[in-house]
């Protein structure tokens, strides 16, 4: 007699079976939805960094006279404050990325042709960051605008 009862049109053992399946749904859209989401994690983290541009310094010959010698050297504009921010490879998490570094012992000497020698502080294969677009602190990290670019082709 148990078996003929019915409750709300339905028998007590398909309740059970209904709650399974609706949990089985919900799980398989959570995970699938957190598939999506640790995919394009990377992807979302890159598009809220500063793009910079970098040049590395010229090398130019300094001197009056006599005395000569040849330096590292950038453009007289980029220096008139005497911060400089440099790109430094970092591991960060695992992964190499891309860090802004601020120039704690820039070192300027004389000025040559709109050149401004750089004695200590950015060597000649330095990355110096030329521009941001925003305000930059020491340890943001960075992506280069060129190889934004490359990633895109």
């Amino acid at each position: 007699m148990r078996e003929d009862v019915q409750w709300m049109g339905r028998k007590p053992g398909n309740q059970n079976r209904t709650k399974t399946g609706i949990l089985v749904v919900v799980s398989v859209l959570f995970y699938a939805g957190m598939l999506v989401l640790a995919l394009g994690a990377r992807r979302l983290h890159e598009s809220s960094l500063p793009r910079v541009d970098v040049v590395k310094p010229e090398i130019i010959v300094f001197g009056a006279g006599e005395t000569w010698k040849v330096s590292s050297a950038l453009p007289e504009e980029m220096v008139t404050d005497g911060t400089l921010f440099v790109v430094s490879q970092e591991l960060v998490n695992g992964e190499i990325r891309m860090v802004a570094r601020k120039v704690a012992d820039l070192l300027l000497g004389q000025t040559e042709d709109g050149y401004r020698e750089i004695i200590r502080g950015v060597d000649a294969m330095s990355q110096v960051i030329v521009d941001a677009g925003e305000e930059l602190s020491d340890g943001d990290e960075v992506l280069l605008k060129e190889e934004q670019a490359d990633e895109g082709d």
